[in-house]
């Protein structure tokens, strides 16, 4: 819910959650030095993050969007098997395990939005992100332009 701090000025708190899984289906090589069969491997990422975001209208098609926020990153532990493909027994069977993963990001951004007409516009954005263990700094910033149908 926004909480309307004057006509032109909108702050709204909000929590949000996301998840991305990929897959990697299992294949066997059939050519190399030493050919392998590799399993199928799946990798899940999760993000939570809690903030406010604030919404100043400077023109009737201009406005400036900040945001603050915390954000929890976590990815679980994935593990994978490679096999060589001369192996029938399975006696050479390795396993490779990834470090599990998380860790607490800062979030900071501004973006400016414009609409030159109904349909098409431009946003220039920016954002940094610093990782707390760390004090790890992520920069992103860039310019997109919209057409909506």
């Amino acid at each position: 819910y926004s909480v309307k701090i004057s006509p032109i000025l909108n702050i709204t708190p909000y929590i949000e959650s996301s998840g991305a899984i990929t897959t990697q289906g299992a294949y066997k090589e059939k050519e190399g030095i030493l050919p392998a069969h590799i399993d199928k491997t799946m990798q899940k990422t999760f993000d939570n993050s809690l903030g406010f975001r604030g919404n100043l209208k400077l023109g009737e098609n201009i406005s400036l969007q900040s945001w603050v926020a915390a954000i929890a990153h976590s990815e679980p532990v994935t593990n994978f098997t490679l096999t060589p493909s001369i192996d029938t027994q399975g006696l050479y069977k390795t396993s490779f395990t990834s470090k599990k993963r998380s860790y607490i990001q800062e979030e900071v951004g501004a973006s400016l939005d414009i609409h030159f007409t109904q349909n098409f516009g431009s946003c220039v954005s920016w954002n940094v992100k610093t990782n707390v263990d760390n004090n790890q700094n992520i920069h992103d910033a860039g310019v997109r332009f919209l057409y909506n149908f």
